[in-house]
């Protein structure tokens, strides 16, 4: 479903199909935060629309490794190439970094700091310095890149299906109802009944997302 869509759809349940309640971008604006929501509403509850792996290695005689792309939660971490280890050998613990120590080899961690004026850097770390290479794979959710004004009506917009993408085509009525909400405020009359049908659609999608993508132990959130 791309922007156009969305917005006719939401202007259709607000009663406003002339578009002489909102500009253009006023709905933008709530598709965008409706995406934000129910993104990050996803993840604090342990479901992963989308899952990314990277292979990391953490050097000889180092204790953690900057990583250059941004996620929003670190989903697994796990020894590469374990083979037919069980889970629990397979698998690392991610804990909070002041606990890695006291945790023991079986465990990583992954925190975000300041690295210069509004930026950050995340770092995967180990409790000790590694004696040898250690080469492990990372499984996360990946960071959407929220920001005002970002989605496009442009109809190829790369940002648009980098940014709605995230979300499988197939639940973008989520956002539509999610959005509509937001447009309506608190104090409408009918700004529970389209909350109830968000609910419904949320919970809808959050199964189907699970039926693919089971939850996993581990998670870490690093979002800023």
């Amino acid at each position: 479903m791309n922007l156009a869509t969305m917005t006719s759809m939401i202007r259709t349940n607000i009663d406003d199909a002339n578009g002489t309640r909102y500009t253009d971008e006023v709905m933008r604006d709530f598709i965008n935060q409706a995406l934000d929501d129910v993104y990050n509403r996803l993840l604090s509850e342990g479901s992963y629309p989308a899952r990314y792996t990277v292979d990391v290695t953490i050097l000889s005689d180092t204790q953690e490794i900057a990583l250059t792309f941004l996620f929003a939660q670190a989903v697994t971490v796990k020894y590469k190439d374990s083979g037919t280890f069980n889970y629990r050998d397979q698998f690392l613990d991610i804990v909070e970094e002041e606990k890695c120590v006291r945790s023991g080899l079986g465990t990583v961690y992954i925190t975000s700091r300041l690295s210069g004026i509004d930026t950050r850097t995340n770092y995967l770390g180990w409790p000790i310095k590694a004696s040898s290479n250690i080469d492990l794979t990372l499984t996360y959710a990946p960071q959407i890149h929220y920001a005002p004004g970002l989605l496009s009506y442009d109809p190829d917009s790369l940002e648009n299906t980098r940014e709605l993408g995230i979300i499988d085509s197939k639940f973008h009525g989520v956002l539509v109802a999610r959005a509509t909400v937001l447009s309506l405020g608190v104090d409408e009359q009918n700004v529970q009944f389209h909350n109830a049908i968000y609910e419904q659609r949320f919970a809808d999608m959050q199964n189907g997302i699970e039926q693919n993508n089971p939850r996993d132990q581990g998670v870490v959130d690093v979002y800023n």
